[in-house]
């Protein structure tokens, strides 16, 4: 048996679960902020009655000694592989001290890649379900765009050579549509101009809580001559 804090039962046998927050909060009867609370705090004083809960929840025994825990499996003494509750206690601030750092993390990439895209000689454009959403200024330039807006709400494939369109339709289907690729393709610029070159693209499927499917594409254009 394992001699334990009750906060410290709790917040190990919790983050430990297979259940989720919200699965929790159905079985104790409680709110998920009250769960948030008794994760968040080392010191929080948490009632018996949930305390009991959460054990015969997840098949374990406890015995209470003063305001501390003996804890052990139902199937401890059976030889199999049980619960060890020290080897699954977890720092609270060192988990929020580690979301601090992704969440600076992911601020410093954004910024680095709205400034690269901003700033890159290479023309850049990102579409959503085949559709333009943005350009930076060399790929308004290499098109002929005085307006930027202008080709906004735009398809993709209207700027693709007319006799390479199908070609490429096929190439974003199924497996194809996912991944890093790079092809020689054409576009047209707004006089009708053929331009020549290769392009890299990263598609992927944007995370979202609807039904639909986002499809977002993030290319580069090299055009074999450089439009000046």
């Amino acid at each position: 048996m394992n001699l334990i804090n009750p906060c410290e039962f709790v917040q190990a046998t919790i983050n430990s679960s297979d259940l989720s927050l919200k699965q929790w909060s159905i079985e104790l009867g409680v709110s998920r902020q009250t769960i948030y609370n008794w994760l968040g705090s080392a010191n929080i004083k948490i009632r018996k009655i949930y305390i009991n809960k959460i054990a015969k929840i997840t098949g374990k025994n406890i015995n209470w000694d003063n305001n501390q825990l003996l804890v052990s499996d139902d199937n401890e003494n059976s030889g199999s592989t049980g619960f060890n509750i020290n080897s699954h206690l977890i720092n609270i601030e060192n988990i929020l001290e580690l979301n601090d750092n992704l969440k600076r993390q992911m601020q410093l990439l954004i910024i680095k890649y709205e400034h690269t895209f901003n700033t890159s000689k290479d023309p850049m454009a990102v579409v959503v379900n085949d559709i333009f959403t943005s350009m930076n200024v060399s790929m308004e330039k290499l098109l002929g765009i005085k307006k930027r807006r202008d080709l906004f709400g735009v398809n993709i494939y209207d700027i693709i050579f007319p006799a390479l369109r199908k070609e490429k339709k096929e190439k974003r289907k199924g497996e194809k549509a996912i991944g890093k690729f790079e092809d020689r393709t054409a576009f047209i610029d707004v006089d009708g101009n053929r331009i020549n070159g290769n392009i890299s693209v990263t598609r992927f499927w944007l995370p979202t809580n609807k039904f639909e499917k986002i499809l977002c594409s993030i290319m580069t254009f090299y055009p074999d001559s450089k439009a000046s």
